[in-house]
């Protein structure tokens, strides 16, 4: 098989985010209020309004490239086929949002063949199509970086988001649950097909209600409707719009709105271990005083490396894995010696 490498070079202009005239009116906003007024006695809205120019929400904003190929396999051997020049089938865009240093999005966007028409062409039951590579850039950067899954350190609580590793040097939301003293917005990603190809559209906007009936209402009104949006977030902004956090992922498909919570549990780490077999393990086996006892300690050593092994197939924690691992390993090395 010959994979021929390209670069793709793409510069994308980044959109202000601004409040369409009739969505501010529909929040009670004078849509006469600028964004950059000079007035140092801005109302409370217009300190929000002008959060709308602040560079942090847009420099959160991945745009992503997801790629994919064909394989077959005979024979047990696996093929991989690409189309054209290059090194790829198919490939979709979508965004992602940056959170606690790592990218986070919906695992539906990890299924560009699902709306790719081309693939339909190809569809069969020994080709199968397969995830190939996952590319990502800041709005306004022309050049995408490979991304890669994070699946040691942190569990995601909800299975229908994923979380990629942030490139060195970008900054992120911080991701935070406990918003109910905050201000929240709806964060709305697209591309419009009537702007330059691959320039997206990006509307932020205040809602009252974290609930998919009122996104959905928001994606149906006029001034939404003729935009095609396919990912949001749920973004929070302190009192003095200098700070905002992120709670959720929202997957839109059809006008139809799906919220997903942005939680996580981080792996815990061994820093002591008390009453544990590898204290049993240092028992000095030569100090048995009788054959019965050096017999018994033998017989609680292989007794507990039974149960550790258990322990360690159903450990889903990496870390607390190869710890439960190492002081196994111990162990066994002093039964083998004796």
């Amino acid at each position: 098989m010959i994979i021929v490498l390209i670069f793709v070079t793409t510069f994308v202009n980044a959109q202000e985010i601004e409040l369409p005239d009739n969505i501010k009116k529909a929040l009670g906003e004078d849509p006469k209020i600028s964004n950059k007024t000079e007035n140092s006695n801005k109302s409370k809205s217009a300190k929000y309004s002008d959060a709308l120019d602040n560079k942090i929400v847009e420099g959160n904003i991945w745009q992503l490239r997801i790629e994919y190929v064909l394989q077959y396999e005979d024979n047990g051997v696996t093929t991989s086929l690409a189309k054209d020049d290059n090194d790829y089938f198919g490939y979709s865009n979508s965004f992602g949002i940056a959170g606690d240093d790592l990218i986070w999005f919906n695992k539906e966007q990890l299924k560009p063949w699902e709306i790719d028409q081309e693939y339909a062409l190809y569809r069969t039951d020994t080709l199968k199509p397969v995830l190939s590579k996952v590319l990502a850039k800041k709005i306004g950067e022309s050049d995408y970086v490979a991304i890669l899954e994070v699946t040691e350190g942190i569990t995601i609580l909800n299975g229908n988001l994923v979380a990629y590793g942030l490139p060195s040097k970008s900054s992120s939301f911080k991701v935070k649950n406990n918003t109910s003293s905050n201000r929240p917005w709806l964060l709305l990603m697209g591309e419009n097909e009537s702007l330059e190809i691959g320039k997206p559209n990006l509307t932020l906007v205040s809602i009252d209600n974290i609930d998919e009936g009122t996104i959905d209402k928001r994606l149906t009104a006029k001034g939404f409707s003729e935009f095609t949006f396919t990912q949001g977030a749920i973004l929070y902004s302190t009192h003095d719009s200098q700070n905002f956090y992120v709670s959720d992922f929202v997957y839109i498909s059809n006008d139809k709105s799906k919220i997903i919570k942005m939680q996580y549990k981080k792996a815990l780490k061994v820093v002591k271990t008390e009453g544990s077999f590898e204290d049993c393990c240092c028992e000095d086996i030569e100090k048995a005083g009788s054959k019965s006892e050096r017999k018994a300690i033998i017989k609680k050593w292989k007794s507990l490396l039974k149960k550790t092994n258990k322990d360690i197939e159903k450990e889903e924690d990496a870390n607390k894995r190869k710890a439960l691992i190492k002081v196994k390993n111990q162990c066994q090395d002093k039964l083998d010696k004796i």
